[in-house]
């Protein structure tokens, strides 16, 4: 965890005193892909799998690769091998428009 905390640029922690009591994302452990996107006229044509396997060979030192896709895309990454993870469920945060929160935006912005 101490080679997580020291290479990564943001670090959320929660501290007992001197004491961590939790972090968040670490960036030397786990890679995250957020996005894996190929115009549909490419798709079949293996860039997807490609772009993956640079993915894989990048980060091949970490503890996990995780990325998200819509269940309809799951075959895709299974046959590049990439397994789900049925035991934890993504959880997602969509935060509100300007409108929404009440805060007036500044002329010019």
């Amino acid at each position: 965890m101490a080679k997580a905390l020291r290479h990564y640029g943001a670090v959320f922690s929660a501290w007992d005193g001197s004491r961590l009591a939790a972090a968040m994302d670490d960036g030397t452990m786990t890679a995250y892909v957020h996005y894996l996107l190929v115009y549909p006229r490419y798709q079949g044509c293996g860039i997807g799998s490609w772009l993956l396997g640079m993915c894989k060979r990048r980060y091949a030192g970490y503890l996990r690769i995780v990325l998200t896709s819509c269940r309809e895309k799951v075959p895709f990454y299974e046959r590049n091998g990439f397994l789900p993870d049925r035991t934890q469920e993504a959880v997602r945060l969509i935060p509100p428009t300007f409108g929404e929160t009440g805060i007036e935006q500044e002329e010019g912005e």
